[in-house]
């Protein structure tokens, strides 16, 4: 492939890394359900929202079709909005409860205990999921180990896609903003990520070996 050709696919990588991490949030918001009885539940509903639509971004931000200065770009991207959705999806359960800090009610504390002994149910087991493959991202994005490349490339683009379907389920069980346009394209965007994993090839430098 020409470089000329790489620069335009790595261009696409990046517009359709920003349709979907930033245009699906937007989407999903305007067209669920009514708005929330308070501003800082929405506030609450937008910040899962853009981490799910981060994680579907980056189901599709790669570095398979880039070469040059631009595989660091599409990196230090991926690596930043990585963290970015990872720490979404992680302090999403203490986000659900934190309005108890004001509101009256149970403490926060029982708030939680509460969420917890409901795991069992489907709405709570696929957000449990999520959370468990946001904190596996994070941990495979700082440690690799003594790991073959495409095993570790493989596990961390699995637990993304594992990540953005049981957080997509999650949302459309127990989200407010649940549509038929939301079950589309969020079935969209994960199966287009399990096809991207799966025809994807690592990048190699001149002398053949993988970049890592």
């Amino acid at each position: 492939m020409g470089v000329g050709l790489r620069r335009v696919s790595a261009r696409r990588e990046f517009q359709r890394f920003a349709a979907l991490a930033g245009g699906l949030p937007l989407a999903w918001w305007a067209l669920g359900g009514p708005p929330a009885r308070a501003p800082w539940a929405d506030a609450l509903s937008m910040v899962a929202l853009v981490g799910l639509g981060l994680l579907g971004g980056l189901l599709h931000l790669t570095r398979s079709g880039a070469a040059g200065p631009a595989v660091g770009r599409i990196l230090r991207v991926h690596r930043v909005a990585g963290y970015g959705a990872v720490a979404a999806g992680l302090a999403h359960p203490f986000l659900v409860v934190a309005p108890r800090f004001w509101e009256p009610g149970i403490a926060p504390a029982d708030a939680l205990a509460a969420l917890v002994s409901r795991i069992g149910t489907p709405g709570l087991a696929l957000g449990g999921l999520a959370w468990l493959a946001c904190l596996g991202l994070g941990v495979t994005a700082l440690w690799r180990g003594p790991v073959a490349y495409r095993t570790w490339r493989l596990g961390h683009g699995w637990l993304g896609i594992l990540a953005a379907f049981s957080a997509a389920g999650h949302a459309l069980v127990l989200g407010r903003h649940r549509s038929a346009f939301m079950v589309v394209t969020a079935a969209a965007v994960v199966a287009g990520g399990v096809y991207r994993l799966l025809r994807g090839r690592p990048v190699r430098d001149n002398t053949g070996g993988i970049r890592r």
